[in-house]
């Protein structure tokens, strides 16, 4: 997924993954930049500020 505004559907539990500072069970569902659809991505992937409020905002799968 390419940098900027970003959108998912849901999060779902699955395999720790650490990246970016960040260590999540946790795969947000999305739509890619390249046309694939029902992408999981770790949450670890997000920004500090998108990491912390996204289990709040995204509803579980």
């Amino acid at each position: 997924m390419y940098a900027g505004r970003n959108y998912f559907y849901c999060w779902t539990a699955g395999d720790w993954y650490q990246n970016n500072g960040h260590i999540s069970g946790s795969w947000l569902r999305t739509d890619d930049d390249t046309g694939h659809n029902n992408v999981y991505v770790s949450m670890a992937n997000l920004s500090d500020a998108d990491f912390y409020r996204a289990p709040d905002v995204v509803p579980h799968c």
